[in-house]
């Protein structure tokens, strides 16, 4: 394994990861009944509201540390030095894949909502050091008589299948409230526990010092195959039954949303909410593979490249597995909005989002405009700093036709545009039915001019 391979694998993690990018915009569109999925409190406008199996909410984000014309040059070339200088102390990339199954909201009374929903999701994530990125382009000549500390790089991804009762009522004129129970069932799941991870090259003699104490815990369908001495000699998936594995529902989990909203008066609104705050436990097919390493490699230049060095490890890298169950927190989101109602029509919003997994915290903030003059029809469009760039706008729709209601809604359009420009996009689509909706009271509203305006209220 040389130079080049280690580069390719590096550029791998960092184009081909994905880094979560949920929709700021969708939050700040609470005039919609679909933002109920990022604020429990909000209310239904119908009796009933019925999704498309498997079409109600199909949610999928993508981004990356860097972009595109970060790492190629208009000309092809590859652009290593950029690279390395657009990489933060702290990185993380990571995914989030939602489909929802089946989702329905029934409105109870005056006062109370009921929702219901099953979802399948995926969410990854893998935090790694500049220093990551350093090593893997330049070796480590930069560390010489310095120690390579890696122990923060971290992975983490789990796929699970979540049940979702929810409420949300009305405390009075000014206070909504909502709380949804998740009931989770894990699927398939990875985590890395990095205790240690050091590279030490000492400045006379360039030998090298690696040591190691990793864990990594899996619970998966896979056959783990052991030599004499007990360490890892094979995985094999010759087993693997796909209806077993999508019905397991022997790795329990649970979680719970919170929200709220708050009319402080006629034109300021304020919405808040936690989304994720909860855990799975696996017990599945779990899995423990321990690697504990002290070892030295002869140096005999000032820069040893990451190949020759990982090549110099191979043979004494063998973890030791062992049958060990596990817990994984879900990546939990906090929100915080304000509104201000700026005309009967027109309302001007400001987020701040905050992502929280394994002590690692994502912030973003959104601004945005939206125009919905009833609840049939809703617009919005927005400005972020998401992912560690500014270059963000998005925008969402929802409209109902009849009984049909269409949900379009992302936080980064420019992607369409200009995509080796972007760090990443997020797109949610859906298609939902909708039954027992108010009539819409036309109210003629004198403008003092020739035509009447009317305006949409709801009875």
């Amino acid at each position: 394994m040389g130079k080049k391979t280690i580069l390719i694998i590096t550029l791998l993690c960092i184009l081909l990861s994905i880094k979560a990018q949920q929709l700021n915009t969708l939050f700040l569109m609470n005039k919609s009944i679909e933002s109920n999925s990022e604020n429990p409190s909000k209310r239904l406008y119908c009796k009933y509201l019925i999704g498309t199996p498997a079409l109600s909410a199909l949610h999928f984000d993508v981004g990356s540390t860097l972009s595109y014309r970060n790492i190629i040059s208009k000309t092809g070339d590859l652009r290593l030095d950029n690279i390395s200088n657009n990489t933060f102390a702290r990185n993380t990339i990571s995914t989030n894949i939602n489909i929802q199954l089946l989702s329905i909201g029934y409105k109870l009374n005056r006062k109370n909502d009921l929702f219901f929903s099953v979802s399948d999701k995926v969410y990854g994530r893998f935090t790694y050091p500049k220093d990551f990125v350093e090593f893997g382009i330049n070796g480590n000549k930069k560390f010489i008589g310095e120690t390579l500390d890696l122990k923060n790089l971290s992975a983490r991804a789990a796929y699970y299948r979540e049940y979702s009762f929810g409420i949300a009522r009305t405390i009075n004129k000014k206070l909504d409230l909502g709380m949804k129970l998740k009931i989770l069932f894990g699927k398939a799941s990875f985590k890395s526990n990095i205790k240690e991870l050091s590279l030490y090259t000492d400045p006379n003699s360039y030998a090298l010092t690696a040591k190691s104490n990793i864990e990594l815990f899996t619970s998966m369908p896979i056959t783990v195959i052991t030599d004499t001495e007990g360490k890892l000699s094979d995985i094999k998936t010759d087993n693997f039954n796909a209806y077993k594995f999508i019905m397991n529902t022997a790795n329990k989990g649970i979680a719970i949303d919170i929200g709220g909203k708050y009319a402080f008066n006629k034109k300021i609104t304020f919405t808040a909410s936690i989304i994720d705050f909860g855990f799975i436990k696996w017990s599945s097919d779990a899995n423990k593979f321990s690697q504990q390493l002290d070892y030295n490699i002869t140096g005999n230049t000032y820069s040893t490249t990451s190949g020759t060095i990982i090549d110099s490890l191979r043979n004494s890298v063998k973890p030791i597995p062992s049958k060990s169950n596990f817990t994984t927190w879900l990546p939990t989101r906090t929100n915080f909005a304000i509104e201000y109602k700026y005309s009967d029509n027109i309302y001007i919003s400001a987020l701040s989002r905050t992502e929280i997994l394994h002590n690692t915290f994502i912030p973003s903030f959104t601004i945005g405009a939206s125009y919905s003059p009833n609840y049939k029809f809703s617009s919005i469009i927005t400005w972020s700093y998401i992912n560690n760039s500014f270059l963000n706008i998005g925008i969402g729709a929802s409209y109902q036709l009849g009984i049909t209601r269409f949900l379009f809604v992302t936080d980064n359009a420019l992607a369409a545009i200009w995509p080796e420009l972007m760090r990443g996009t997020s797109v949610r689509f859906g298609i939902n039915f909708a039954f027992g909706c108010p009539k819409i009271k036309k109210k003629k509203v004198d403008c003092g001019c020739d035509l009447p305006i009317y305006t949409a209220k709801r009875r």
